[in-house]
């Protein structure tokens, strides 16, 4: 079983980087900018500087305004290289630099670009290193080693912060770019950008190769990072010629294989792709060579590069590829170690940012999903998805399915609403890392029921009496604020008698009173549902002037209700208020839920615990008033109502007779049928 020691896009350090920074304050130094011919900064161009044995001493990249600045290890004479990809190099006269001294020097780069679309493929391979500075072979591998550092130098800045995508993948072998992967996983990661992978140190590879057997007799394959390709020891080990391939059409390739010497190691082989007219590095691709042919066969790698659009580089692709070997055992054969499965690990660069400014994006793709309501698992149709980072919103079709096209890899905020949804001023909200479009979204919004026992508490109660809410808001019509404010919701229930021997069904009303949070907001939870029910407000001096209707439908098991309240002295100024108690007619008991009306008016409301009623704004004159409760006599009146005065009235209800049981002793259906047809023939009684 092959294994992979590559730290992927999941190698960006979360932690933070911590710099020595002793002896920096003594440090000498140089630093400047570096412009073309006509005095215009450039940036993403590699300054390296060289002391007097042409050693690189310190490099540096230059910034969006073209400015760099190095570092010398110590005081000596120092001379100033420059990279850029498409021009030849440019290097500055010698200058020193005395202890903690800090040079400024400006650099001109010349217009003297390298036509590398020019060049032939005539040259023989080269081993061991490019000695002659004027070769095609030497310019090609200038241009090459330019984008590597500059990549280098960008993931070192920690500067450049990235969304990437980590995948792995497992196809069968030889399957076609139609046949989907046996096995597929994705992740997406943001930090600053580093290398794809690191390999080991190059003493390592060269004492012992690119692939090497565990401990566990698993197979560790090793890949090239930037410092591996950097290195000397990666020029010593390999041959180079210049390459073209009809696959790469207007490329130029370096081609690189082992050197003879390392026929026995495990080695890589491969080529370095350019952009013949823009001399910009484009890829990397090798293969594993030396090792058995199942492996040379289906291993290798392949890396991409970019220029972002501050002049610095960055890898935007990178993979491994492994193949997985089993043993077979043939009858009268020799066991044999066949490929089952090519297993593919790797990233891409998704979004690359510095600060807020973006300096690239990758492939995007569609998110797809389905929107299901979570108890029953149907589709929820005519639902609204919005992706809150980009602000896309799309609906759901009648299958309960959304696409949104052109979305980047990254981490996102789905909102979903539905027409109930919007009607408790709510939305259903996920986090959502988005990698591919390979695999859909599935998105479950909670039903009603369930919102309600969320809300409340409990679970759900079906078609119970408690299975609705009510949601809203009590305010003072002239916005002054609100203290104590209480809302009461009542309504009538059926309910079986106690001790009733005949179980004969009551009407009862059914209160609940709920305490207004100081803002005004309310939550009556407990009502019933296809139910009329009452509300009124009441507060330090204020009320409502009448009550409020509302029906909670099933479907919904929510409604709202804003309540406005007058204050008390307001409601006397446009009418006369009728106020007082409800009692037993022999203990004077208080009777709560007692219906009070005025039905000309429309008005009426119920006692509370205590027995009391108000009701305001009642036009003058001689009104009729209705009191009533299950179980007593009604009261039904007249009373007389002058401009804003108070009426205050204590209404006895007397104890309603109840009528003994009737007890069925004897069916005489058949008796009397016997002589309906002859009276009806007579004329006696209606028919």
């Amino acid at each position: 079983m092959p294994r992979s020691p590559l730290v992927l896009s999941c190698s960006i350090i979360a932690a933070a980087l911590v710099l020595a920074t002793a002896g920096v304050a003594d440090a000498q130094s140089v630093h400047g900018v570096v412009v073309d011919a006509n005095a215009r900064p450039i940036p993403g161009v590699v300054v390296l500087l060289m002391d007097s044995a042409s050693q690189v001493a310190a490099r540096a990249l230059t910034d969006a305004r073209g400015l760099y600045r190095l570092t010398a290890p110590r005081p000596a004479s120092y001379r100033l290289r420059t990279l850029r990809i498409g021009y030849r190099p440019v290097v500055s006269s010698p200058f020193a630099l005395a202890f903690a001294a800090d040079v400024t020097r400006r650099l001109e780069l010349a217009d003297l670009p390298i036509a590398l679309d020019t060049i032939r493929v005539v040259e023989r391979s080269v081993c061991r290193a490019f000695s002659d500075s004027g070769a095609a072979m030497f310019a090609v591998w200038e241009q090459i080693r330019t984008a590597l550092t500059a990549a280098q130098l960008t993931a070192a800045s920690r500067a450049l912060a990235v969304t990437t995508v980590a995948f792995e993948r497992t196809a069968a072998e030889r399957a076609g770019a139609n046949v989907p992967p046996l096995r597929h996983s994705a992740s997406v990661l943001t930090g600053y950008v580093t290398q794809p992978w690191r390999a080991v140190g190059s003493d390592t590879l060269q004492r012992l190769g690119y692939l090497i057997v565990d401990r566990d007799n698993s197979l560790v394959y090793f890949a090239p990072d930037l410092d591996v390709l950097l290195s000397t020891m990666f020029v010593e080990d390999h041959c180079f010629r210049i390459t073209r391939d009809r696959r790469h059409n207007g490329q130029l390739g370096i081609a690189f294989e082992p050197v003879p010497d390392r026929r026995r190691l495990p080695e890589i082989r491969g080529t370095l792709w350019l952009d013949a007219a823009s001399s910009e590095l484009r890829s990397l691709e090798f293969r594993y060579v030396n090792v058995p042919p199942e492996q040379q066969d289906y291993a290798g790698g392949d890396v991409d590069f970019v220029r972002l659009r501050d002049g610095s580089w960055t890898i935007s692709h990178w993979g491994i590829h492994m193949p997985l070997l089993q043993q077979v055992a043939l009858p009268g054969r020799p066991p044999e170690i066949r490929v089952s499965a090519i297993q593919t690990t790797g990233g891409e660069l998704a979004l690359a940012r510095r600060d807020t400014d973006t300096l690239w994006t990758g492939r995007r793709f569609t998110l797809a999903g389905d929107v299901l309501d979570s108890l029953t698992g149907n589709p929820v149709a005519g639902a609204r998805i919005r992706l809150l980072e980009t602000m896309t919103e799309v609906v759901t079709d009648s299958r309960g399915r959304f696409s949104i096209p052109d979305v980047l890899p990254g981490l996102y905020q789905l909102e979903i609403r539905t027409a109930w949804l919007d009607s408790l001023n709510t939305s259903r909200r996920l986090s959502l890392s988005f990698a591919d479009g390979d695999d859909r979204v599935e998105v479950r919004v909670p039903t009603a029921q369930q919102v309600v026992a969320a809300v409340c508490g409990g679970p759900a109660r079906g078609d119970q009496a408690g299975a609705g809410i009510l949601i809203g808001r009590a305010s003072l019509r002239d916005s002054a604020a609100l203290t104590n404010a209480v809302v009461v919701a009542e309504w009538a229930a059926h309910s079986t008698a106690v001790g009733n021997p005949a179980d004969t069904v009551a009407y009862l009303t059914r209160r609940v009173e709920v305490h207004a949070a100081p803002s005004g907001t309310f939550r009556v939870c407990g009502l019933p549902v296809n139910t009329t029910v009452r509300v009124r407000a009441t507060a330090d001096n204020a009320e409502t002037a009448a009550d409020t209707s509302i029906r909670i439908a099933d479907a919904a098991r929510i409604a709202h209700a804003n309540l406005t309240l007058d204050h008390i002295a307001a409601l006397a100024s446009r009418g006369a208020v009728f106020a007082g108690i409800v009692v037993t007619d022999s203990t004077r008991v208080p009777i709560a839920g007692a219906e009070v009306a005025l039905p000309e008016l429309k008005k009426s409301v119920f006692t509370d615990a205590r027995g009391e009623f108000r009701i305001t704004g009642i036009a003058a004159g001689d009104q009729h008033v209705v009191v009533r409760r299950i179980g007593y006599g009604a009261a039904d009146t007249h009373v007389a109502f002058r401009g804003s005065e108070t009426v205050e009235r204590r209404v006895v209800l007397g104890r309603a007779v109840v009528l003994e049981p009737v007890v069925v002793t004897d069916l005489v259906f058949e008796r009397a049928m016997a002589s309906f047809d002859e009276h009806r023939r007579v004329g006696l009684g209606h028919f």
